[in-house]
Parts: structure tokens; C-alpha cells; sequence
């Protein structure tokens, strides 16, 4: 029994090959590398609560200022997540880390300080509207504490 050769490529047949490559692994690279975090934190927050309306631009605004003030070893870690979520996809970068204790407390906090921050919980406001955002409320303040 003989093996069948592949046709051996020419020189020039080569060096368009390797050219091609390298230029789809470059551009691959750079679109992976212009990933900005924030529309991670955006992604999270439309996935973690898909059936609430916001007003547009909330969620934006609230990820510019919410990275702003997270402290720089966790900002590497979002920067982590967010480019493997760039890179596979939200759903798979989700199912990936599901279980994962630091990730789920990550997504919990962050998830509850948008919403603090928002009139998701008050119970006088006008549900036909989309809800509205506020801003970060200052460390400590409990919405659900009842003060004797």
C-alpha cells in the first residue's frame, strides 16, 4: 500500500501562505487586545437581569464609574474575564466559570451595587417606564435596613 504525497507547495505559494496567517493572527490579536472591560461589566449586567428595562445608556454609565473605583488587582482580574469573554463568548465564558466562588461573588456584587443604585426596588415608581439610574450609593448604605 503506497501513500499519496500532498503536492509540495512552491516558495512563493509558502510565503503568501505564512503572510495570510500572520496577518488574520494579527488582526485576531489586536481585536482581542482593544477589548475594553467595561462592556464586559455591560454584557454581565444584560445577561444577570435580561428582563428589566433600563434607561439607555444606564448600564453604561454605571460600568465607566463602577471600573473607575474598583481597585487595580481586581481590575487585571476583570481585564482577564473580559477578554475571555471576547475572545469565546459571553455564554461560554459563563458556563466556564459557573461554580467559580470569586467569579459568582464578583458578578453578585456588582450586579446588587447597579441595582442599588438604580429605582429597581422602589415601590412608588411607574413601572411602564424604564428604570432609572442614579449613581453609586456611598459605601454601606443598605436599601433593605430598618432602623428602629
Amino acid at each position: 500500500m503506497s501513500r499519496r504525497r500532498l503536492p509540495r507547495p512552491s516558495r512563493r505559494q509558502f510565503l503568501a501562505g505564512t503572510a495570510a496567517v500572520g496577518v488574520a493572527a494579527t488582526g485576531g490579536a489586536a481585536w482581542m487586545l482593544t477589548d475594553d472591560p467595561k462592556d464586559f461589566i455591560v454584557a454581565m449586567i444584560r445577561r444577570s437581569v435580561p428582563y428589566v428595562e433600563f434607561e439607555p445608556g444606564a448600564i453604561e454609565e454605571f460600568a465607566a464609574s463602577y471600573y473607575d473605583k474598583v481597585q487595580v488587582q481586581r481590575r487585571g482580574n476583570i481585564e482577564k474575564i473580559s477578554k475571555m469573554a471576547r475572545g469565546i463568548g459571553m455564554p461560554l465564558t459563563e458556563t466556564v466559570l459557573d461554580g467559580n466562588e470569586k467569579y459568582e461573588n464578583f458578578r453578585r456584587t456588582t450586579v446588587s451595587t447597579f441595582l442599588i443604585g438604580t429605582d429597581f426596588f422602589d415601590e412608588t415608581r411607574d413601572t411602564t417606564k424604564p428604570v432609572a439610574y442614579f449613581g453609586i450609593n456611598p459605601c454601606g448604605r443598605n436599601p433593605f435596613a430598618e432602623f428602629a
